[in-house]
């Protein structure tokens, strides 16, 4: 379910990058986007889970999932607002 829910966001995340920069630097800033959240999450999320496994307490874990939860509805919440246009007027 986590995974279901990982895969759109990463989606829309990929997406908002590729149409937020010019064509020139969409490949540049979606490679450093991946990058980032990549290390980002990569060195957060294990010691997080791993902490909150090794308390030993259901509600902990939970707790994680709840934190995750909220940060996507979080970013939801923010995109849901009017967006910019993702094209340049050329006159």
């Amino acid at each position: 379910m986590v995974f279901f829910f990982a895969s759109a966001a990463a989606s829309s995340a990929y997406l908002t990058v590729s149409e937020s920069f010019p064509l020139e630097l969409r490949a540049l800033a979606i490679a450093l986007f991946y990058a980032f959240g990549t290390a980002l999450g990569g060195v957060a999320g294990p010691w997080l889970f791993g902490t909150l496994i090794g308390t030993g307490q259901r509600g902990a874990i939970g707790g994680g999932y709840a934190l995750g939860a909220s940060l996507m509805l979080v970013g939801a919440a923010r995109r849901s607002g009017p967006g910019r246009d993702s094209f340049r007027v050329r006159s």
